[in-house]
């Protein structure tokens, strides 16, 4: 069930995602759906949340062309300032950071059979990192304004997803740990 109330760590709702599938609009997700983290792995997603805003969302470019779009809350893990890497707000990002991309591979299409599985094969809940992550420059961070609604997400696991190659902070697992 989708929500709507304020505001947050949010995309609009063409921003995609990495679900097992393949990228999807974040509109589209729904708890239950399986996302790729920022560790190359899958984790539930667990809730969805919907705002409407009225704020500027930060359209981020790479140097290799990746390019995202967010709130300015939204956690990227980034480094920032020629400091350690960690998690960093959208709207604290500039040209010449470093942010975390994941890319460069494909989800494993054959199922890996548990050993004592039996004749069932079953994918294995922590599949090997399949897609190589990377740190890459920061090009250019525009703010727009926005009015519309954004999306929310919230997983199971290190809270963590891929939106278009960014890894990005969710809400679950250890958000306390990046405040």
């Amino acid at each position: 069930m989708v929500s709507v109330i304020g505001g947050g760590h949010c995309l609009p709702p063409d921003q995609r995602v990495l679900t097992e599938d393949g990228y999807r609009p974040v509109s589209e997700v729904v708890p239950g759906d399986r996302l790729v983290t920022g560790q190359g792995r899958l984790c539930t997603l667990t809730q969805v949340q919907c705002f409407a805003v009225a704020e500027p969302l930060f359209h981020i470019a790479t140097v290799a062309e990746h390019v995202v779009r967010l709130t300015g809350d939204h956690l990227v893990l980034a480094h920032h300032g020629g400091g350690v890497g960690g998690w960093v707000p959208a709207r604290g990002l500039k040209p010449g950071d470093w942010v975390a991309v994941r890319g460069g591979g494909t989800l494993p299409r054959t199922p890996r059979v548990r050993p004592g599985s039996g004749p069932v094969a079953t994918l294995l809940e922590e599949p090997a990192l399949y897609l190589s992550m990377r740190w890459v420059a920061v090009a250019t961070v525009d703010p727009a304004p926005y009015v519309g609604l954004v999306y929310d997400l919230s997983v199971a696991g290190d809270a963590s997803f891929i939106s278009e190659g960014f890894v990005l902070g969710a809400r679950g697992g250890a958000e306390s740990d990046r405040r």
